[in-house]
């Protein structure tokens, strides 16, 4: 079991510290410093409080409508964003990062190894490459396709809807057509699922996988020498496991335990603790909300927060960016024109601060507050409800834990799920693909 080490106000998770304590975060051998107003990463600096940002030996100015980094530059809508060795263009345009680069929405996403497209193009990871919507999910040494194409995943490939999914040395159809697996085969609604020996009928029947069988709906799922039990059971497969709702999911090397939830995964969703989180079709739920990726939008605790096309709504109420306006509860926070109106009233934001009923929301040094929690934005953290969700440095905390993106990495309550280079962690556990265990 892999724990983080808390020794005098830091954290060590694999091969790095973090420390919060004293106002600094170390993230593999460089600091992040937010207590006076700036952040520090890796050998350079990023400032806020001022109205700028350093970072590595550069700048970003973000007053004027760009932003400077190291030997680039960025600029903001319909401009461009460019960061170290590379470029970065926000709407309509490229995202160039450290070699690569990232278009957002009708463009391309370049991240590390590889390349990311959203919304009608390429999502490109680490060594592999990932399309959403039209397009590929490449990972490790596989790739996958979402929504009329392909997933392939280490040796195999899976393809959803309308399509094949193909594991190890077999393959996988789902929806009119057939699911194969090692010597066998699955076809799904209205046939049968044949597997090695065996075979499996879905809806109101059996799936007789080798020695075993799948019930479907109130039974078991027992493939080869596992099993797997859908609804109030659990999901066994070959050398590891997978339980589902109170217990866990283990897949080859690894597993994956989802508090009190769901994990699904041939139909592209993931329930996590009495919500779904969809990757499919490109939305994820968290706890009766929505948080939406591939078309650009977040939804959390009844409210949305949309980022594509500029604006984010929370609880009951819209923040819009893009259009220089936020609505929060009842009421309008307008940013452009240097005023917000919350509830029967106005809030200035000039002097650096939004108070929205009991709270303050304050913008110029980089952090929101909503009803006894703190969204920040411009230092990169967004806190909601007791946690944080980081994002500039590629963290996201949700309650108790980690999601990291930017590097690779997603932690969910006290465990790692990674992903860039393909492996997944999560709760004490990881799921190694074949690149990362290359790497060691």
């Amino acid at each position: 079991m892999l724990l983080p080490a808390r020794q005098r106000g830091w954290i060590k998770v694999r091969y790095g510290w973090i420390k919060v304590s004293g106002g600094w975060i170390k993230v593999r051998y460089g600091w992040i410093k937010m207590s006076c107003g700036w952040i520090k990463v890796r050998y350079g600096w990023i400032k806020v409080s001022c109205g700028w940002i350093k970072v590595r030996y550069g700048w970003i100015k973000m007053s004027c409508g760009w932003i400077k980094m190291s030997c680039g530059w960025i600029k903001v809508r319909y401009g461009w964003i460019k960061v170290s060795c590379g470029w970065i263009k926000v709407r309509y345009g490229w995202i160039k990062v450290s070699c690569e680069w990232i278009k957002v929405r009708y463009g391309w996403i370049k991240m590390s190894c590889g390349w990311i497209k959203v919304r009608y193009g390429w999502i490109k990871m680490s060594c592999g490459w990932i399309k959403v919507r039209y397009g590929w999910i490449k990972v490790s040494c596989g790739w996958i396709k979402v929504r009329y194409g392909w997933i392939k995943m280490s040796c195999g490939w899976i393809k959803a809807m309308y399509g094949w999914i193909k594991l190890s040395c077999g393959w996988i159809k789902v929806r009119y057509g057939w699911i194969k697996v090692s010597c066998g085969w699955i076809k799904v609604r209205y046939g049968w699922i044949k597997v090695s020996c065996g075979w499996i009928k879905v809806r109101y029947g059996w799936i007789k996988v080798s020695c075993g069988w799948i019930k479907v709906r109130y039974g078991w799922i027992k493939v080869s020498c596992g099993w797997i039990k859908v609804r109030y059971g659990w999901i066994k497969v070959s050398c590891g496991w997978i339980k589902v709702r109170y217990g866990w999911i283990k897949m080859s090397c690894g597993w994956i335990k989802v508090r009190y939830g769901w994990i699904k995964m041939s139909c592209g969703w993931i329930k996590a603790m009495y919500g779904w989180i969809k990757v499919s079709c490109g939305w994820i739920k968290v706890r009766y909300g929505w948080i939406k990726v591939s078309c650009g939008w977040i939804k959390v605790r009844y409210g949305w927060i949309k980022v594509s096309c500029g604006w984010i709504k929370v609880r009951y109420g819209w923040i819009k960016v893009s259009c220089g306006w936020i609505k929060v509860r009842y009421g309008w926070i307008k940013v452009s024109c240097g005023w917000i109106k919350v509830r029967y009233g106005w809030i200035k934001v000039s002097c650096g601060w939004i108070k929205v009923r009991y709270g303050w929301i304050k913008m110029c040094c980089g952090w929101i507050k909503v009803r006894y929690g703190w969204i920040k934005m411009s230092c990169g953290w967004i806190k909601v409800r007791y946690g944080w969700i980081k994002m500039s440095c590629g963290w996201i905390k949700v309650r108790h834990g980690w999601i990291k993106m930017s590097c690779g990495w997603i932690k969910v309550r006290y465990g790692w799920i990674k992903m860039s280079c393909g492996s997944i962690k999560v709760w004490y556990g990881w799921i190694i693909s074949e690149l990362w265990m290359d790497k060691g």
